[in-house]
Parts: structure tokens; C-alpha cells; sequence
């Protein structure tokens, strides 16, 4: 594997190739061509959509509207701005006019109480018409034995290991 085998050191001394005049090496974290260098297994392709980007902020605000007053119950959805990002986060207590606002993904104790009528809560994306929620991922599914019509076979005794 590439990230097993070792480095070699330049030809002609220890001096790196940008003091002897030669073109200067890349910078840390890329490779010769200038493309990043890609850490981790190579057969698996990130999505866009995985189980982390909800919880994540986004700079811009989103395409929804700030609720109404009536409309902030407990467990309603939202993305709260904290330091000019929108941050998901979900109603946790209603007292009068003022609601405890949870981070999603975070302890309680990062919870603010705000006014119902505060202008840093939008209603999260999932309120929106267009909104598609993030995949599921699969987990491993064990095939269970059927016989020729397809019915169940019981659970039988696992077979000895072979002596190696």
C-alpha cells in the first residue's frame, strides 16, 4: 500500500529540493499534480446527503420562515443562529413567552432560553414542501436459510471448526 511504504530521501544530500533551486515540493496534504491527498479506504464514496449534514450549520439562512409564536410546541424543529450560523436544534420546554432551545447532537447544557418572538429561530428545512430527509443507512441484514418453497429453516447447531 502506498501509506505503508516508506519515504526516500532526495537524491543528493539531505537538503530539500527547494533550496537547491528546483521546483518547490507540494504542500503539506497534496500530492505532485496539486490534487489532495485522500486519507481513508478508496472504494467508498462520501454522499452529500450522510447522516451528519443535518447537524451541521450552514452559513446561509434557511429556506423557510421564522415560526409564529403559537407554532413553537415542544419538539418542534428548528435551526437556531449562534455566531452568524444556523444551527439545527429542536424545542426542548415552553414557559410562557420564553422556550428552552436544544442543539441537535449536543448536551443540554449548551441549551438557551429565548423569547418566542426572538428573531435567531427559523423553522428547520423538514417544515419546507420540497424537503427530502437523508437516507437511512442499511445495516447488515443475516440471510436466513429457507428451504425449496422458500420457507424458514430452523436455527440448527453451528457446525465445528475444521482443525487447522
Amino acid at each position: 500500500s502506498q501509506f505503508l511504504s516508506r519515504r526516500d530521501p532526495p537524491a543528493g544530500g539531505s537538503a530539500p529540493a527547494a533550496a537547491s533551486g528546483d521546483a518547490p515540493a507540494p504542500a503539506a496534504g497534496a500530492q505532485a499534480d496539486g490534487q489532495p491527498v485522500r486519507y481513508g479506504p478508496l472504494d467508498v464514496e462520501l454522499q452529500p446527503k450522510d447522516q451528519l449534514r443535518p447537524l451541521l450549520p450552514t452559513w446561509n439562512p434557511p429556506p423557510t420562515r421564522p415560526p409564529k409564536p403559537e407554532e413553537l410546541d415542544v419538539s418542534t424543529r428548528l435551526r437556531f443562529k449562534l455566531e452568524d450560523r444556523w444551527w439545527a436544534a429542536t424545542v426542548r420546554t415552553v414557559d410562557g413567552d420564553k422556550v428552552r432551545v436544544g442543539y441537535d447532537g449536543w448536551p443540554s447544557r449548551h441549551d438557551e432560553w429565548v423569547g418566542r418572538d426572538s428573531d435567531r429561530m427559523y423553522l428547520h428545512e423538514s417544515a419546507h414542501a420540497d424537503y427530502v430527509p437523508p437516507p437511512v443507512p442499511q445495516r447488515y441484514q443475516r440471510t436466513t436459510p429457507t428451504d425449496e418453497e422458500g420457507n424458514p429453516l430452523p436455527a440448527g447447531p453451528r457446525p465445528p471448526r475444521p482443525r487447522v
